[in-house]
């Protein structure tokens, strides 16, 4: 019986990939390095803010100045992090629809986690999920499985109960690392291949399938 869903943020809930890449080029720019296209960031980005922006500088930043790097990010991020940032399609009606069934619902992010709420209230509101796991200095970031555990403990759910939903391979080494059912989604930032080498259980094309994956598992 699946009782949770846990979703990723980036690329799974919501497409921010051009207001990352704005704020990620600016910090660039402003260190004397070249800014990037903005789809490269598709693939930047997953590892946390420090590690997206050493990815855009070409891996070479140091420890300091990737801490550095990520402080002038976070100051340029939290006056733009919804301009261009939107729901996936269809994701919004899925959300209803689990929540009309009862299911607790989680965002485990590796995005800080002011921001994290932020983008949450102001795309979907104050009232879908049950809890927002961010990067906030007391879990390591995913795919390490403590802020799934601690979202677990807190909806007091299993493992085996809950789907954890993403778009790359971090998201589906996550799930793996806490014992939920890994579910990988083709409308994000990652591609079919990486999904399936990260060894999803299921991947799917459209939010609608997610309810229908768990409707057919709880024999609904």
């Amino acid at each position: 019986m699946i009782r949770a869903v846990f979703f990723d943020l980036d690329g799974t809930l919501v497409n921010s990939v051009l207001d990352l890449a704005n704020c990620a080029n600016k910090v660039l720019k402003n260190n004397g390095y070249k800014e990037q296209p903005s789809d490269n960031y598709k693939f930047y980005a997953g590892g946390g803010i420090r590690e997206m922006l050493n990815r855009a500088a070409g891996g070479t930043l140091s420890e300091e100045k990737a801490k550095e790097f990520a402080a002038e990010f976070h100051e340029i991020y939290k006056n733009h992090f919804a301009d261009n940032t939107v729901a996936y399609n269809g994701m919004k009606e899925l959300l209803r629809s689990l929540k009309g069934k009862k299911m607790k619902l989680c965002v485990i992010t590796n995005k800080p986690q002011d921001i994290a709420e932020q983008i949450i209230s102001k795309v979907y509101g104050e009232d879908l999920f049950d809890l927002i796991v961010g990067q906030n200095g007391e879990f390591p970031l995913k795919p390490q499985p403590h802020s799934s555990f601690y979202a677990m403990s807190e909806t007091e759910v299993n493992s085996d109960e809950t789907f954890f939903v993403g778009d790359s391979a971090v998201d589906i080494l996550t799930a793996d690392n806490f014992g939920a059912f890994s579910v990988g989604v083709l409308w994000g930032f990652r591609t079919r291949a990486e999904l399936e080498q990260a060894g999803a259980r299921f991947i799917v094309n459209s939010p609608d399938e997610i309810l229908k994956i768990i409707n057919r598992i709880n024999d609904i």
